[in-house]
């Protein structure tokens, strides 16, 4: 039904754009002859490239869509509309018989009516206009009768598409279900040529692998007398592996006893270290007061060095007021002599003074040396103290890395614990898997004494499992053949079809 659509959709472009260029080369000979205006000849030619440029694009996009006709229909309509209004010629009504004709390729009910009834109006209209205007005085007959026309065919066009509408649905109830026959005819072959190509392919491998069976049967016939002799051998080695699993097993527990000896070392080690952590803990304490008490003695020294220099400032005064007296008792003493008689007195308290003020230069000069002195050794004793600050920081940085590497044999020492633990278990679980293992190659013995006599039954068994082999081989190509033959079969069903 797509398909017709489509044929119909292409036939009516060309009928109706035909069918349109020639009432507008009508219109441009009117236009010639003054009748027409070249506004209407311009409206008309937009009206042409508007229109069938969208039936044109509708078609591209959509060949089988139902609007082209309606596009097609009105494009139509608009300038037979106007020819009817404006035309004084009885043969107007002709220009509209081609556009029904369209209508009745889509078996539209509902074009062929709606062309009908603007049909039915735009004759009104001419009727009405050509009484107005006395256009039927001789020409009576020919208006009649084209109004015949038109209602004859308005009335065909009616009948017509209800017939074709009832026609088309049942056209279309009947090759849906054709479709659905062939789609499901189509489906059953194709899925019967899926089962007879897996049928086939099954039948060929179970050929082959019947051809494979058979061979293998022989070689297993030949594996179990192998297997037999081994069975016996199997049950020797048993007995030697449960003598292998016995020597392991006293080595496990041996094992079990280095292990647990590796634990008392290592809780002895851990005592150690508990002590030997303690005691850091006391040198720490101990040198973090021999670094305060170095640091009171030196600041004790720099005080006394502090002090030491005031009393050598203080002994230099002294000394200056000494030689400033001795100058005072140099002058008072030439001042007696001038004096005579009378001074005499006064220069021996001058002299006396003077002798005084030597003494107390020389015993300044003592105190000068006896401070210098004290400057050294304190200065020697400042140097000493920081240099045994320097030692004590240098003791308590080390102090401080010992304690982290303690620390840390403290981590590896709790770590080695609980990896000894885990040893101490899986000692004991292989312990008691050694003993789960010598139990199952004592069963493991007896299931062996009793595989070498099992063999020989397997064996005969085997020689009558080749025998059916055979058989089923031979039922396998029959197979085959059957089913090429049915693929055949099969092929010949889908030629109708698919034609």
């Amino acid at each position: 039904m797509d398909f017709i659509l489509k044929k119909a959709n292409f036939y009516a472009l060309i009928l109706s754009f035909s069918l349109y260029f020639l009432l507008l080369v009508g219109f441009i000979i009117e236009y010639l002859k003054g009748n027409r205006s070249l506004t209407m000849i311009i409206f008309l030619f937009a009206l042409l490239l508007v229109t069938y440029g969208t039936s044109i694009g509708i078609y591209i996009k959509n060949k089988g869509s139902v609007l082209i006709r309606y596009v097609l229909a009105v494009s139509f309509l608009i300038p037979y509309g106007i020819s009817i209004i404006s035309s004084t010629s009885m043969v107007t009504f002709t220009f509209i018989l081609p556009i029904f004709v369209i209508a009745f390729m889509f078996f539209d009910r509902k074009l062929i009516a709606l062309l009908a009834v603007v049909s039915a109006i735009l004759s009104i209209l001419f009727v009405v206009r050509a009484v107005n205007l006395n256009l039927h005085n001789g020409n009576t007959t020919s208006l009649v009768v084209m109004i015949i026309v038109m209602l004859g065919f308005i009335i065909a066009g009616s009948m017509v598409g209800t017939v074709n509408h009832q026609m088309v649905r049942d056209i279309n109830i009947f090759l849906d279900n054709e479709h659905k026959n062939m789609d499901i005819k189509q489906g059953i072959a194709n899925h019967l040529e899926e089962i007879m190509a897996t049928l086939t392919k099954t039948a060929n491998e179970l050929a082959d692998n019947s051809q494979k069976s058979s061979r293998v049967a022989d070689e297993i016939a030949i594996t179990i007398g192998e297997i037999a002799i081994g069975a016996g051998e199997q049950a020797k080695d048993t007995i030697e592996g449960a003598g292998v699993i016995e020597d392991l097993g006293r080595n496990i527990e041996k094992e079990q006893t280095n292990t647990i000896d590796l634990k008392k070392a290592t809780d002895q080690i851990n005592s150690l270290k508990d002590d030997g952590i303690i005691i850091l803990k006391d040198l720490t304490e101990k040198t973090r007061m021999s670094a305060e008490a170095t640091k009171h003695i030196s600041e004790t020294i720099i005080q006394t060095n502090d002090s030491a220099q005031e009393i050598a400032n203080a002994s230099d005064m002294i000394k200056n007021i000494a030689n400033q007296t001795n100058l005072l008792a140099l002058n008072a003493a030439i001042e007696a002599a001038r004096a005579g008689e009378s001074g005499k007195g006064f220069a021996v308290v001058a002299d006396e003074i003077r002798k005084l003020a030597e003494q107390s230069d020389g015993f300044t000069e003592d105190i000068a040396r006896i401070i210098n002195h004290l400057i050294e050794k304190t200065s020697g004793a400042v140097k000493t103290v920081e240099a045994l600050a320097e030692a004590v920081a240098l003791q308590n940085t080390s102090v401080d890395q010992t304690n982290q590497v303690y620390e840390g044999i403290s981590m590896a020492i709790d770590n080695m614990k609980g990896d000894i633990s885990e040893m101490i278990f899986s000692c004991q679980a292989m312990v008691d898997r050694k003993n789960e293992i010598i139990g199952t190659i004592d069963s493991l013995s007896a299931i062996s004494e009793e595989n070498a006599a099992g063999t020989e039954e397997v064996s005969a068994s085997i020689q009558e499992q080749t025998a059916s082999i055979e058989i089923i081989a031979n039922i396998s190509q029959e197979l085959v053949k059957v089913t090429e033959e049915m693929a055949s079969t099969i092929i010949g069903f889908k030629s109708p079809i698919n034609q």
